[in-house]
């Protein structure tokens, strides 16, 4: 069995910014600043933390409600915004998603393991065509990974993950039967703090040479080569 964790932004789409501007536009409009102060580090958090940050950074109330109403801000400026920007599924990943979906049959189960909230992931992967490898049940109702809803932390992401998924396919599943594919050295970490293998590939900001340093299984540039990164994933 291999069950196969696929990280979103920089891993699977490049949304042209739309995640950064739908944020910043809820920011300056929900709160009434009348300006960005600073530019908040986005790569490989989660949405809670980010929202945080964008608030507290901005000298605002940072509670829970705060950071709430940023992210149905957010929620509602990324729906309307997907269309409007130049995004793209990134090298490799539609025929890989193909590759190593319905055809693998009950070998292979794919998977999330992302900061965004499932409501933010479900937005972005509808626009790209993509939600149907990753959201099973009727209508595609259920999210199968972990998702930034109610961590702050990434490693908290991947032990929740973890949990479901030792629920879902019994006690027999073992962390070297996990892969996480991702493109910061924080999916690296939160792979290895559950045991998981990594995949990094250079399609967001960390080079092959970071990825393998923060300690990756494996690396590649994209995913265009998708019999070596079957290989990779599956070998």
């Amino acid at each position: 069995m291999r069950i196969l964790l696929f990280d979103i932004d920089g891993t699977l789409i490049d949304c042209g910014g739309t995640g950064r501007s739908a944020m910043d536009e809820t920011l300056l409009t929900d709160f009434d600043i009348p300006e960005l102060l600073v530019k908040v580090d986005l790569a490989g958090r989660t949405d809670r933390v980010i929202a945080h940050d964008y608030l507290a950074r901005h000298d605002l109330p940072h509670d829970d409600a705060s950071v709430e109403r940023f992210l149905d801000g957010y929620l509602r400026r990324l729906r309307v915004n997907l269309p409007k920007r130049s995004g793209r599924v990134l090298p490799g990943v539609a025929p890989l998603l193909a590759t190593l979906g319905p055809s693998c049959g009950d070998s292979v189960h794919l998977g999330l393991l992302t900061g965004n909230i499932v409501l933010g992931a479900r937005a972005k992967l509808d626009h790209y065509g993509l939600s149907h490898f990753f959201f099973t049940g009727a209508n595609g109702a259920i999210p199968r990974g972990g998702f930034g809803d109610g961590a702050l932390d990434r490693n908290d992401i991947a032990a929740a993950a973890w949990r479901r998924l030792v629920k879902e396919f019994g006690p027999g599943v073992a962390p070297g039967d996990v892969w996480v594919i991702g493109d910061t050295p924080r999916d690296v970490r939160c792979a290895r703090s559950i045991g998981a293998h990594c995949l990094g590939v250079a399609t967001g900001g960390a080079s092959c040479e970071e990825l393998t340093l923060a300690g990756a299984t494996a690396t590649l540039a994209d995913c265009s080569d998708v019999a070596k990164a079957v290989e990779i994933l599956l070998g």
